[in-house]
């Protein structure tokens, strides 16, 4: 979950998946499933929205954690 881009939708926005969607240019489902973090950004889509909200990337995305089957290597490995 991008809980750190949820909550500038919802807080600096006021705006629903649909209308955010809409002002980044992308589809609805493929957002949901994005912010949900079913599936992941692409760095450019990060680059876009960071440019539209005005916000540098780290204070709107969550690092990603790399999977190995069940395993979460955190890069201690």
């Amino acid at each position: 979950m991008q809980y750190k881009l949820l909550d500038i939708r919802k807080n600096k926005y006021g705006m629903t998946q649909k209308q955010f969607a809409d002002m980044i240019g992308m589809p609805l489902d493929t957002y949901s499933k994005k912010e949900r973090g079913e599936h992941q950004f692409k760095s450019d889509e990060m680059f876009n929205i960071s440019e539209i909200v005005g916000e540098p990337i780290g204070k709107i995305f969550s690092k990603r954690k790399h999977r190995i089957g069940n395993k979460v290597n955190n890069g201690t490995d």
